[in-house]
This record gives structure tokens, sequence and C-alpha cells, in this order.
């Protein structure tokens, strides 16, 4: 009795020490969750940041682009306009001459 005593403390004991010693799961730090959430989020941000300065840039040039827009239709309206107001002022003349082109052809 004494001796199987003996042996099955000195089993139990075996199998604690290499239960110790090698685990069957990896032992993680403690914080070592926190560290890789820690990671991932300090990461999106990076990215976020990047993603936002090029939609600043692509929103600036967007911004430029509609305002030399703006920009060349005044500038076609005015031209417009103008091209109006000479046709305007030399429609009159125009019909006088083609008048008196016609009356001087009928003679």
């Amino acid at each position: 009795m004494q001796l199987q005593k003996k042996c099955l403390f000195v089993l139990l004991n075996m199998i604690v020490v290499s239960c110790a010693r090698e685990p069957s799961s990896p032992m993680c730090s403690k914080y070592d969750y926190e560290e890789r959430l820690l990671k991932r989020v300090i990461g999106n941000e990076l990215a976020l940041e990047t993603t936002l300065s090029e939609i600043m840039k692509t929103n600036a040039k967007f911004v430029e682009g509609l305002k030399q827009l703006e920009d060349e239709k005044a500038k076609v309206e005015t031209t417009l306009s103008l091209v109006r107001s000479l046709k305007d002022q030399l429609k009159v003349p125009l019909i006088y001459f083609l008048a008196n082109i016609s009356s001087s052809t009928e003679i």
C-alpha cells in the first residue's frame, strides 16, 4: 500500500512537472490582445489619414477646375453678348445695303 502511494505520488509529480514545462496552449502575455488591437487601431488611423489627405487634394483640384470652368463660362457669355450686340448693330445697315443692291440691279 505504501509502495502504491509512493508510485502514485511520483507519477502525479511527473505529470505535473511535464505539464508545467510544456503547456498545451502557448502562453500569451497579459496584454497581448490589447497590444494587437492597438496596432490595428493605429494602422487603421494611419490609413484613414492617408485617405483623408488624398480626398482633400482631390477636392482642391476639383474646386480649382470648377473656378476655371466658371471663368471660361463668363468669357463665353461676354463674347456672346458682344457678338449679339454687333449683330444688332449690323442688321439695319445690312438690310439697307441689300435693299440698295436689289433696287440697283432692277434698274
